[in-house]
């Protein structure tokens, strides 16, 4: 993002949270006024940022350090956003401020003398991780390997940039077979937990890849009718367009069609619910048990399980907060929650009683503290205890 950019993200930021708290002098209402005017997405945020329950929401369990609310931390935390889209930019600061706003209400209503969270160890936050299989079955860590060219099979240089991402060059040579079969060579990306990694596919697309997650893939998409590739876990795709081949993943309980668009997929054995939702452009997914297909608007996402499949309006920041470096939580039952920090964190959680798995929570919290930090700031509600013994996190009442 520009300077200029950033500092009007600053004050739209500032206004809009002081709109949110009754807070605006008239010359500041008149700026805001002006600036809601001139787009609908810049009116809609404002009215989001205006709801007393998502700003609830948002207050319940953010960081209770003031220090942390600084327009410097504001600063910083724009800058991480790594989204295109302005006003998911915007957006993000304005939630900061508004949550700085908060802390004091937030401080008053924790309970006192609250346990401290007894720990024989810490756990750092997880990293770039991952392995690459090429077709050949040749296995390559992504984590130790140095910067430059990884391999080069026929038509292809594999590089890893001077970033850590997986880039993919390829000249005009067919994807499939060069002994003369008809199926394309595949490679696999996998994260393990703690771990996660960028890939840029042959075609020119982005994929963001999330903890004990898989890619398989075409190594060269040329010649190809379609672009299909498999997914297990979770994914975020910036799909490169070619009306001409279809971009389709494929998980175990549903299939996403697209020409080129932005989205995320989170398809984990473990999750009672696969999930795809769309941030920009249009997709069609199908649930492939019963091949019921939906075409999908910014803002929906489709949901199936074993039995049903639906669709709902979601905050997309909150579906994509592991790839922007957070952990947001919107009215979240923690073994939710607790799925998700154990993998990024690769730990192992223990509930020790019934009700503390009860627990819902709402709030946010960076993804690169130390899991001792994440844990005392859900601790502070006064409604979960933990432990922490190597790699097990136990959770308590």
């Amino acid at each position: 993002m520009a300077n200029s950019s950033l500092q009007e993200a600053q004050r739209m930021a500032h206004l809009l949270s002081a709109l949110a708290h009754q807070q605006l002098t008239a010359e500041e209402k008149a700026e805001l006024d002006a600036w809601i005017a001139a787009n609908p997405d810049n009116k809609a945020l404002a009215d989001r940022l205006q709801d007393p329950g998502y700003r609830n929401s948002v207050f319940s369990t953010w960081k209770p350090d003031a220090a942390e609310v600084s327009l410097q931390r504001v600063k910083q935390r724009i800058g991480k956003v790594k989204e295109r889209s302005f006003i998911k930019r915007l957006a993000a600061a304005a939630i900061i401020l508004l949550a700085g706003a908060g802390i004091t209400y937030f401080q008053l209503q924790r309970p006192n003398n609250l346990p401290a969270i007894a720990y024989k160890n810490d756990v750092g936050p997880g990293a770039d991780k991952a392995i690459l299989t090429l077709a050949d079955g040749r296995k390559i860590s992504l984590t130790d390997a140095p910067d430059g060219q990884l391999a080069n099979p026929t038509g292809i240089t594999i590089v890893k940039a001077t970033n850590g991402d997986l880039v993919y060059q390829v000249s005009n040579v067919p994807g499939k077979n060069p002994e003369g079969g008809q199926h394309p060579l595949y490679n696999t990306v996998e994260t393990p937990a703690g771990g996660q990694h960028r890939i840029l596919l042959p075609d020119g697309t982005r994929v963001w890849l999330n903890a004990l997650s898989t890619l398989k893939f075409p190594q060269n998409f040329t010649g190809l009718k379609e672009r299909v590739i498999q997914l297990s876990g979770e994914a975020y795709f910036e799909v490169a367009p070619d009306k001409a081949q279809p971009f389709i993943v494929k998980t175990p309980r549903q299939e996403t069609a697209v020409l080129g668009t932005h989205f995320d997929i989170r398809s984990y054995k473990e999750d009672l619910l696969t999930s795809t939702t769309l941030l920009e452009g249009s997709i069609r997914s199908t649930d492939t048990r019963s091949s019921l297909s939906n075409i999908l608007k910014p803002g929906e996402q489709f949901l199936t399980n074993e039995q049903n499949s639906f669709i709902r309006q979601v905050d997309t920041l909150a579906v994509i907060d592991w790839k922007n470096g957070e952990f947001i939580f919107h009215n979240e039952n923690i073994r939710d929650m607790m799925r998700r920090i154990a993998r990024w964190y690769d730990v192992e959680v223990i509930f020790r009683d019934y009700a503390a798995g009860q627990e819902t929570f709402s709030g946010s919290v960076s993804r690169y503290d130390n899991i001792s930090q994440l844990l005392k700031t859900l601790q502070l509600t006064g409604r979960v205890k933990f432990d922490i013994d190597g790699k097990k996190i136990f959770v308590s009442k």
